[in-house]
C-alpha cells in the first residue's frame, strides 16, 4: 500500500494555532521539554490542519512543542500543513 498526502511546510503565528479536541485537558509536564526548546528552538515541526469553521490550524501532533512555545513567548512555529 502507498500512502501519498499532500502537505506544506511554513511558518504560522501560533496564535492561529489550536489544540485538538482530545488534546484540550491534558495536563502534560513540559518543563524539561522548555528547557530544551529555549536552548535548540523546536526541532520537529508540529502537524497541522485547517478546521474550516474556526478558521485556525488545528494541532494533529505536537501539543506540548506548542503548549512549550507559548511558554516561552515564541510568536510562531513551523508546522507541516496536511491538506
Amino acid at each position: 500500500m502507498v500512502i501519498i498526502m499532500n502537505f506544506e511546510c511554513r511558518y504560522i503565528p501560533v496564535i492561529q494555532l489550536e489544540l485538538g479536541k482530545s488534546m484540550r485537558n491534558f495536563d502534560p509536564d513540559i518543563k524539561d521539554l522548555i528547557k530544551s526548546i529555549h536552548k535548540n528552538g523546536i526541532i520537529t515541526p508540529l502537524i497541522v490542519k485547517l478546521n474550516r469553521d474556526s478558521g485556525k490550524y488545528t494541532i494533529l501532533d505536537g501539543s506540548r512543542r506548542y503548549i512549550a512555545a507559548k511558554e516561552l513567548g515564541i510568536d510562531e512555529v513551523l508546522v507541516i500543513e496536511v491538506k
